[in-house]
Order: C-alpha cells, then structure tokens, then sequence
C-alpha cells in the first residue's frame, strides 16, 4: 500500500504538527540549494568560459561521468560536440541547475 498512510491515535493537532515540521525541512533544504547556486555562481572559477568539459561539468553537478552520460540519453542536459570532445555550453548547465531540472537525480538534493 505504497502512498497510503493511516492515522490510528494520532490527534489531529499532533497531525498538523508533523505535516508542518515536514513542509519546514522541505522549504530549508530547497532554499539552502538555492543558497548554493548562488554561491556557486558568485565563485564561478570558469567565468570567462563559455563551454565546460565534461569532467567539469560533473564537478558543478557532484556526479559521475557515468550520470552524465545517462542525463544526455535521458535528454536532461544537452552536450555539444567539437569534433570528438564532448562539451556543455555553461549557460545550460546553470540553466538546468536552476530549473530543478537535474535536482531528483542529485544525491543530498
């Protein structure tokens, strides 16, 4: 009965208690991320750079090369390729930062 939960002797203040302690822990973990993507902008190391590597790239991400190769299958971020390299355009990956777009498949997200 996965997504179903029932409240035997549980008071209803004590509920609202605990759906609001939840609802709390989401909203800081969610703007705590944003804290940091700010953070991570403002300390940018490859600001002059319009394309990064993918080793690059997975550092921004806390990733593996593996996952990143799994996110362009899935179509959740896009390389560009010169030649045989392999690189993504930064402005995407703050793109895909920002939107949430990659944030279920992050660890600690």
């Amino acid at each position: 009965m996965q997504g179903q939960m029932f409240l035997t002797g549980t008071e209803v203040n004590d509920f609202v208690g605990m759906l609001s302690n939840a609802i709390d822990e989401k909203v800081k973990k969610a703007l705590q991320r944003q804290k940091e993507l700010l953070d991570l902008e403002k300390e940018d190391p490859y600001k002059d750079r319009v394309y990064l590597t993918r080793k690059e790239t997975a550092g921004y991400f806390g990733v593996s090369l593996v996952t990143l190769n799994d996110w362009e299958h899935r179509g959740v971020l896009i390389p560009c390729r010169i030649g045989t390299r392999v690189r993504y355009k930064k402005s995407e990956v703050y793109n895909a930062l920002n939107s949430g777009k990659v944030g279920k498949f992050i660890r600690n997200a």
